[in-house]
């Protein structure tokens, strides 16, 4: 009997103290992932500093040229020049640049070519259409092509599954936006215009910071030099983006109950409910733009051949 007490008594032990270190571990588990959150804030504050900084450096040669431009006679054009050198602020200036003006237009997930005729009757000025990895949803060059012959203009926007947290990473950015570009060679987007990545759900904060951030910023890196980037999303993903200077166009969703959507009044594309209002036979997402919003057509050449 004391033998089986002694026992007893020893197995309590051992199990109180692999208890302490269960918990123990989690507290480390805890501290882990705290650090792992300011690591990604102090990038993301990084980032930043680093657009700030490259915007003066840029307003110094401005303010210089200008200086020269003047003590030389040549102010004529000193204006032009520094439009050039300033960081854009706005969505941009770009091919196929908009007027200030509205633009009503609609997306959709079908190919419109057969309504082209329609959607002209109808003064509707553009049509958004999708990258993916679904040929039969994706904008094909012959839509690209009656679209832009019959001057209505194309915003693209890429999505895989954006609809899903998991599908956001830095790695799988740099994968997305590489089969995006594929997508807008195939059609002959031009060089230099827009190219929306969704993001389909009401990401929180943390979403952003562990992964939307990391992700866009690999996307934007991927499309240097080919497409400018735009992001369709919630308010709070909007106004987080553009204002970090990772995306130049906003396209804020129609589901109003996502985070800050309701508030966020800086978009270039504001999206309305599903209908079918035009009279197409199936439902598409009406659209209003303003600005220059990222629409293009296909240059006279392409239109032709």
């Amino acid at each position: 009997t004391k033998t089986a007490g002694r026992q007893a008594a020893q197995a309590a032990t051992h199990a109180q103290a692999a208890v302490m270190a269960i918990v123990e571990v989690g507290a480390k588990v805890d501290e882990v992932g705290t650090k792992v959150e300011e690591v990604h804030l102090a990038t993301n504050s990084i980032v930043t500093l680093a657009l700030e900084s490259k915007e003066a450096e840029a307003l110094a040669r401005v303010a210089a040229a200008t200086v020269t431009g003047v003590a030389e006679g040549r102010a004529a054009g000193v204006a032009e020049e520094a439009a050039r050198q300033i960081p854009d602020k706005g969505c941009g200036v770009g091919p196929m640049i908009q007027d200030d003006k509205t633009a009503a237009g609609f997306d959709s997930a079908a190919t419109v070519t057969r309504l082209v005729d329609r959607i002209k009757a109808q003064g509707l000025g553009f049509v958004g259409r999708y990258y993916s990895r679904n040929p039969a949803k994706n904008l094909s060059a012959g839509e690209a092509r009656a679209l832009s012959v019959a001057g209505i203009s194309i915003v693209t926007v890429w999505e895989a599954q954006g609809n899903l947290p998991t599908s956001f990473s830095r790695s799988q950015g740099f994968i997305d936006a590489s089969d995006a570009l594929k997508c807008a060679q195939e059609v002959d987007q031009p060089a230099g215009s827009v190219i929306y990545f969704a993001v389909d759900f009401d990401a929180s904060p943390t979403d952003l910071t562990i992964a939307i951030i990391p992700y866009s910023q690999a996307v934007r890196t991927a499309l240097a030099g080919h497409y400018r980037l735009g992001v369709y999303g919630s308010g709070l993903v909007c106004d987080t983006l553009k204002t970090q200077g990772i995306v130049e166009c906003t396209w804020l969703g129609g589901a109003m109950g996502w985070r800050s959507s309701r508030t966020y009044t800086g978009y270039d594309i504001l999206q309305g409910l599903p209908t079918d209002s035009h009279g197409f036979g199936f439902a598409v997402d009406p659209d209003t733009a303003r600005g220059d919003y990222g629409g293009w057509m296909l240059s006279a050449a392409a239109q032709t051949g």
